[in-house]
């Protein structure tokens, strides 16, 4: 019966099952180019800082949980103290076993794995920097160790070579591994690897259990592991997205389905009245929209499945219309197809639900008697009594009543008309206010990781590099003459702090704020002295290029500014009346950790003052190695080579960070420095695989958004078209009715027009206000968060047009209606 039904009025109900397959492809779509976005993030997170979500300090015996159900790799490492090699260059020396590898990402390229303890292993970047071979030997200097008999010069083998890891190489930290030793002298710290299904809360009880070590002490890879739940787990943007579908779904079954049931109506009249219960009643209604829902669902999963092939192998057509390369389109070959795309295709019976118990609840509040004489709106519009004898006026004073009586109806064709220059616009603007975030990071020099290569003396005390050497890398050639060098961003830097001169209390906050996280690394931010207040802080000068591309000074000048964060912007602080900065350095040529880290018995005696002119303020920070208080979130001053000299003598750069010309070997470049440099105690990181991995990642985010939004747009689109048309086919009777009455064709035509033209102008002012009003909320909350955004403007270009497409659309859809109306 209810199938019979189906078919008796297919036309309407394959129009339901349209726009129910419109939105179960937009829902899998959406779904899947995040699940492979997700994936990626996942994977790069993993490959760039380490594949572990939890780790224990001072394990004693990892057998104790190896056979936990979910656990996948265990490895730990052995702290035995830190080396340096003849040239002064510090490395972590380490005990580890053979699993430890997988932690980060590395393997045996050649040789073997520490046999005995005068064997080691480096990392492939390592043995270039400290110019070691297989199975050579090299003699390492403990610097420190709680082995007493390792404090001294011993000589090691090196047994194999490994792959880069390229969190160490990004970070600039050598190590090198030996045997593990396993004797409890040393600290250790485990990492513990889990399958992405594994509740991590109740593994950490499990492990506190077999171990007694207290929960707290039990660590997690916090970023990972909620990169992983966000893909298992229905997160707050899905639970919206979904809530915000099943609503449109239920908005428009309800609003087509009124349609279709109009004259339906007073089959239910007459069934109530010979005996038909309200239970088979609801019934009816339901399962008939359960076989449309069911219907569209399987029309959706087809056309996702089709898109989902289109992705995975139209390489060529994809490149024409998206821009989306070969090396984007296989992340789809891997797509989760789990609970999730269940929950999903569900909904649409769940909108069949609400719409039978809304259309039930309408049937039961009237009598069987009215429902057998019911008579629709559109009826009614026609029984206005008019002044007017012009058929033209009667018409439009038709077309309003129709809009005013049946408001439902309206708001359902303003609705569908709006949503998709709504969906289309917003996402079109995150996407652009995202992509924007992300070139600024990506391009932005107080970012390490947009370099090709960063040199770093990883030690406040050793010594970096001269303006000679510094040339001499600035006019590295190619095999074919050619510069292989686009940029170099040199800095010298002069640990010390800033007085804090204005009113410290008003920043009470923020700063104690900064000195909790600075607590651990440098013992805080703050330091008193003599009842004064001052915050640590440094004093840079950079090469001639940068000074004078960056912050405009003439490094041949007495120039000072003073690199201000935001919070300080307003009042600065950290100057006195006469714009004059009272910056503290010690007077001794090597820093002492009781100076670095502040202590009270650091000898008073030898601190040197300096009253720095601050010429003005600057937003612009660039990166200057990962040492002291350096970040972007305290203030700095930036002097010219002149002015530093005079302060603090020679100029040594400690941390260069370099980009080599396009297509130019980065290897061949960070080798030739190598080779130059050799005997200094600078570390040497080619990242240049890490650097075009994110930008990898920027442009499979950019370009997947946008196949997105234009997805979405097609879809609603589609919808649209599909609405439209029901609704004016199914007011056949109507215009026959005025036929009679007297309207010819093309007043009825006009008529469809005028209304055409209404809907349009008043869905593109709802797509408009709500757009705006989205891009005012999102620009104002990601700002509030420190997001990197340009002045705000509004994306009104790509809402007129949509508007303008919107109409034509519109248009032709009603002119095909109306075609097929009049045959």
């Amino acid at each position: 019966m209810y199938i019979r039904y189906f078919f008796y009025n297919r036309k309407r109900n394959i129009s339901m099952s349209i726009g129910i397959a419109v939105s179960v492809v937009l829902l899998l779509v959406v779904y899947s180019v995040n699940n492979v976005l997700q994936n990626n993030y996942i994977n790069n997170f993993k490959s760039r800082e380490g594949d572990y979500n939890l780790y224990i300090d001072n394990l004693k015996n990892t057998k104790e949980i190896i056979n936990l159900e979910g656990i996948m790799n265990i490895g730990t490492e052995e702290f035995i103290g830190g080396v340096e090699n003849n040239a002064g260059l510090y490395q972590q020396f380490s005990g580890i076993e053979k699993d430890y590898l997988k932690v980060y990402n590395m393997e045996i390229i050649s040789g073997r794995m520490p046999e005995n303890d005068n064997e080691i292993v480096v990392e492939r970047w390592v043995a270039q920097n400290m110019g070691i071979q297989q199975d050579e030997e090299v003699s390492l200097k403990f610097t420190d160790s709680m082995d007493a008999n390792r404090a001294y010069n011993r000589k090691f083998k090196v047994a194999g070579i490994l792959s880069d890891s390229k969190y160490y190489k990004r970070t600039g930290y050598m190590h090198v591994y030996t045997k593990f030793q396993g004797n409890n002298l040393y600290k250790t710290r485990t990492y513990i690897s889990v399958n992405d299904e594994v509740n991590i809360p109740s593994l950490k009880n499990e492990i506190s259990k077999l171990t007694d070590i207290p929960q707290k002490d039990i660590k997690e890879n916090k970023i990972l592991n909620d990169l992983i739940k966000e893909e298992n787990k229905f997160t707050s943007k899905e639970v919206v997205m979904c809530i915000s579908i099943l609503m449109m779904n239920i908005r428009f079954i309800n609003g087509v389905y009124s349609i279709s049931i109009v004259k339906r109506k007073k089959e239910f009249g007459i069934m109530r009245t010979i005996g038909i219960d309200n239970k088979n009643l609801f019934k009816m209604i339901f399962m008939e929209l359960c076989i449309v829902g069911v219907v569209g669902i399987i029309m959706g999963l087809i056309l996702t499945f089709f898109i989902m092939n289109i992705l995975k192998s139209d390489t060529e057509l994809l490149y024409k219309i998206f821009g989306i390369e070969k090396y984007m389109i296989s992340d789809f070959e891997n797509i989760n197809i789990n609970y999730k795309w269940i929950v999903y295709t569900l909904i649409p019976i769940v909108s069949a639900l609400f719409v039978a118990v809304i259309q039930y609840r309408d049937i039961k509040r009237k009598s069987p008697i009215e429902l057998v004489i019911n008579e629709d709106n559109s009826e009614k519009s026609l029984k206005t009594k008019f002044k007017e004898k012009n058929m033209d006026n009667i018409l439009s004073k038709i077309s309003y009543n129709r809009m005013i009586m049946n408001k439902k109806k309206t708001m359902l064709i303003l609705f569908i008309l709006s949503i998709g220059a709504i969906l289309f616009t917003s996402i079109n603007y995150r996407n652009d206010m995202m992509m924007y975030h992300n070139n600024r990071l990506f391009s932005d020099p107080s970012n390490g990781d947009n370099f090709d290569i960063n040199m770093n003396t990883m030690n406040f005390n050793k010594k970096g590099i001269d303006e000679k050497s510094l040339n001499y890398i600035s006019n590295i050639k190619n095999n074919d003459g050619s510069s292989a060098i686009n940029e170099i961003i040199a800095s010298s830097q002069k640990l010390g702090r800033i007085k804090i001169s204005g009113d410290y209390k008003k920043y009470d906050k923020y700063l104690i704020e900064r000195d909790k996280h600075y607590k651990i690394s440098y013992n805080g931010i703050l330091v008193d002295n003599k009842n004064e207040k001052y915050i640590k802080a440094s004093v840079f000068t950079y090469n001639d290029e940068t000074m004078k591309k960056v912050y405009g000074i003439d490094n041949n000048k007495d120039e000072a500014i003073m690199y201000l964060p935001e919070e300080f912007k307003k009042d600065n602080i950290f100057v006195g009346n006469d714009n004059k900065a009272e910056f503290v350095s010690s007077k001794e040529k090597e820093y002492k950790k009781e100076f670095i880290y502040g202590y009270k018995n650091y000898d008073e005696e030898m601190y040197k003052i300096n009253d720095i002119q601050i010429k003005n303020t600057t937003s612009e920070y660039l990166y200057s190695g990962p040492y002291y208080t350096s970040d972007d979130d305290l203030p700095q001053i930036i002097v010219s080579n002149s002015l530093y000299e005079k302060m603090f003598g020679e100029i040594i750069y400690d941390n260069i960070n370099i980009l080599v010309n396009e297509g130019v070997d980065s290897e061949f470049v960070s080798n030739s420095i190598i080779k130059y440099i050799k005997g200094l105690p600078i570390v040497v990181s080619d990242i240049a695989e890490t650097r075009k991995e994110n930008e990898i990642i920027d442009q499979k985010t950019k370009l997947f958004f946008n196949f997105v939004v234009r997805v979405i747009y097609v879809l609603t689109i589609i919808n649209s078209v599909n609405m439209i048309s029901d609704i004016l086919i199914s007011r056949k009777d109507e215009f026959k009715k005025l036929s009679i009455l007297g309207a010819s064709k093309n007043q009825l035509r006009t008529m469809v027009l005028k209304e055409t033209i209404i809907y349009s102008v008043i869905s593109f002012g709802i797509a408009f206000i709500i757009s705006i009003l989205f891009e005012v909320l999102y620009y104002i909350s990601h700002m509030n968060k420190g997001w990197l955004f340009p002045d705000f403007y509004i994306e009104y270009k790509s809402i007129i047009f949509l508007g303008v497409v919107n109409f034509i659309v519109i248009l032709i859809t009603a002119k095909a209606s109306t075609n097929y109306l009049r045959k």
